[in-house]
């Protein structure tokens, strides 16, 4: 194997989620929204390049005036039946100013963190006072982030699961 070059900081699966703290995510992604809207930060559309067998390739790039990142995820809806995860890929991070590389995280991680943070942010800014009794549609990957954010933002909540089958 290569040896990684310095400065930059490889994190698999864990060490992603370790870094990106559910409360501190919820702010960042609202801070990013306005920043978005702003024009401060520059993200184009999602670049999908179809794999075949309903399977396809992401990229989505943005860039903000301190760092730049690209998000490559290979989504595979059928890998369920050979035991895999359905989502493999990575972010990576980038010095706007100098375009070098600093940091590769796990992008099935980004993804879960972000999209319950996406829902917690909307939590937050939609209801008066935090929830008390939280209805969760379904049990996938997904769920899971959800309920770990949930946990975290509001721990007091109860949590109910609504799934197609009782075993789920």
């Amino acid at each position: 194997p290569a040896a990684i070059p310095a400065g930059i900081s490889i994190h698999d699966r864990a060490q992603t989620a370790a870094l990106l703290d559910f409360a501190e995510l919820v702010d960042a992604v609202a801070a990013a929204a306005q920043e978005l809207e702003g024009g401060v930060i520059r993200s184009p559309e999602r670049l999908v390049v179809p794999l075949g067998a309903g399977a396809v390739m992401l990229s989505m790039p943005a860039a903000a005036e301190d760092i730049a990142i690209h998000k490559l995820v290979n989504v595979h809806p059928d890998n369920k039946h050979l035991g895999l995860p359905a989502i493999h890929g990575a972010v990576t991070v980038c010095d706007t100013a100098t375009g070098q590389l600093r940091c590769l995280l796990d992008g099935p991680e980004v993804t879960g963190r972000r999209t319950a943070a996406v829902s917690l942010l909307a939590i937050r800014q939609l209801l008066p006072q935090a929830p008390r009794h939280i209805l969760l549609v379904g049990t996938g990957i997904q769920a899971r982030y959800h309920v770990q954010a949930l946990h975290a933002l509001y721990p007091q909540a109860q949590v109910w699961v609504e799934a197609r089958t009782h075993d789920a």
